[in-house]
């Protein structure tokens, strides 16, 4: 939906410890494990994040 609708996103995510990224997602490739190409061309797994603007996935209890 954000991706679509071309919307900023604050995403946090396990890079060997959380990252946080801020930005735009310029794809979403699904070549074997998905993943999101973000606005500064990197690569992160769908199943690495944990948040997604605030709203936190229910098997995260890191906090």
């Amino acid at each position: 939906e954000l991706f679509q609708a071309n919307q900023k996103v604050s995403i946090l995510y396990d890079n060997h410890g959380l990252t946080r990224y801020e930005g735009l997602i310029k794809a979403i490739k699904n070549e074997g494990a998905p993943d999101l190409v973000l606005g500064d061309g990197q690569f992160i797994s769908l199943s690495s994040i944990v948040g997604v603007n605030g709203i936190f996935a229910p098997d995260y209890s890191e906090c």
